[in-house]
């Protein structure tokens, strides 16, 4: 994935995008989530970048359906980032302008959120509600 020709990457790290499954074997191997209290969705395992202008995921090319978890928010639409922990699943939750709600499980979620706040000051954009 291309980046803007101006961002610089801020933050790298190994990250799981959770979503809706797209397809009915995508629903049959979320099951199992549950227990992990991703409620039946699924997770597709990827790259998540924190640019000085955007946040990317970028999933790993054996995911199914990777085209629904390739992302990128402009930091400006995003409204406010928070950590997560549900049993045994850790995540940082995007909240952006749009209405939307994008999950990522990864153990870096105070990286993540100092990242994006990081970009947002650099872009001269207010504090994220946390």
């Amino acid at each position: 994935m291309t980046m803007t020709p101006d961002a610089q990457v801020l933050l790298k790290v190994p990250a799981n995008h959770l979503d809706r499954p797209a397809s009915a074997f995508e629903r049959f191997i979320s099951l199992p989530a549950v227990l992990t209290g991703a409620r039946g969705r699924v997770a597709r395992g990827g790259r998540l970048l924190v640019t000085t202008t955007e946040v990317i995921f970028e999933p790993h090319s054996m995911n199914l359906n990777r085209d629904r978890s390739r992302l990128r928010v402009p930091v400006a639409e995003i409204l406010a980032a928070r950590p997560k922990v549900f049993i045994l699943h850790v995540t940082v939750v995007i909240s952006t302008a749009k209405g939307g709600d994008l999950e990522f499980v990864t153990w870096s979620r105070k990286r993540v959120i100092a990242a994006i706040q990081q970009a947002r000051a650099t872009q001269g954009l207010p504090q994220l509600i946390q």
